[in-house]
């Protein structure tokens, strides 16, 4: 029996996609290597290094930890910054 749906891509619309896909995947190693470089500088807890290093395996369970990662790192840098600047 013959289906009625047709499961054809544009090979435009599917580039495109690609493209985009794969431009979002630098800009998001950009900011985790740029978090990771910062993590280091500041001496940030070994946990946090450690998490920003895995989440730099390509695989979308990963990413979405990275993205967490990235987050997190953003109060805990503020915490980071503060405590040096008062030299404790």
């Amino acid at each position: 029996m013959i289906s009625g749906m047709d499961f054809s891509v544009d090979p435009g619309t599917l580039i495109s996609v690609l493209v985009v896909l794969v431009a979002l995947l630098i800009i998001y190693f950009v900011f985790l290597v740029r978090a990771l470089v910062e993590m280091i500088r500041l001496d940030a807890p070994g946990v946090v290094i450690v998490f920003t290093y895995i989440s730099l395996i390509p695989f979308p369970l990963l990413l979405i930890l990275g993205i967490l990662n990235l987050i997190i790192w953003h109060f805990v840098r503020k915490d980071l910054m503060a405590a040096r600047e008062s030299g404790t």
